[in-house]
């Protein structure tokens, strides 16, 4: 009897298991919170795999200057944020989350969002094609992906901190896509 010389493959990649399933949610209680259109022609390229929690005016401003460090917005490019601050109750506040996309990256999305204590951590879930397996080539294409939620009680926080899970869309265990991408 002769035995195929990939049968040992076929059992490393049977029996190795990896957590395939972003990882475990942050620590406190799941908070309410609506998924908001980006005002038009906003992209953030300055950040990656962070989340900025906008309260009031000021926050805004602080986006803005991270954001465009060099540049400054005004006018017609400021209302639609005013805007979404105005709408936006004053317990609640806005969150803006990025992840880094591109190569391996697939889509990235706010899973969940967690109030501890006075911390806010929102639970991204991006996903990876090369996680959990080896010898994958990547591309260096870059990009990244954005969103910004309304978050019920998040103005009772005064920090945020992003949790980031890192799934596999196409190993066993990975998380649903939620109907919105």
């Amino acid at each position: 009897m002769r035995l195929s010389p990939l049968l040992p493959l076929v059992f490393l990649v049977a029996c190795s298991q990896v957590d395939n399933s972003g990882g475990p949610p942050p620590s406190g209680d799941s908070v309410s919170f609506v998924d908001l259109d980006l005002p038009t022609d906003f992209f953030c390229e300055s950040m990656a795999d962070d989340a900025v929690m906008v309260a009031v005016e000021a926050d805004m401003d602080a986006l803005f200057e991270a954001c465009f460090p060099l540049a400054v917005i005004a006018g017609e490019a400021r209302q639609p944020w005013l805007d979404l601050l105005a709408a936006t109750d004053a317990e609640d506040a806005l969150v803006f989350a990025v992840g880094s996309a591109g190569g391996c990256i697939g889509d990235a999305w706010i899973e969940d969002i967690k109030l501890d204590g006075s911390t806010l951590r929102p639970w991204m879930l991006k996903e990876d094609s090369s996680y959990g397996r080896n010898q994958v080539a990547c591309t260096a294409d870059w990009g990244i992906s954005q969103h910004l939620v309304r978050v019920e009680g998040a103005a009772a926080a005064d920090s945020i901190e992003l949790t980031l899970g890192v799934f596999n869309p196409e190993l066993p265990g990975a998380p649903d896509r939620p109907a919105i991408l």
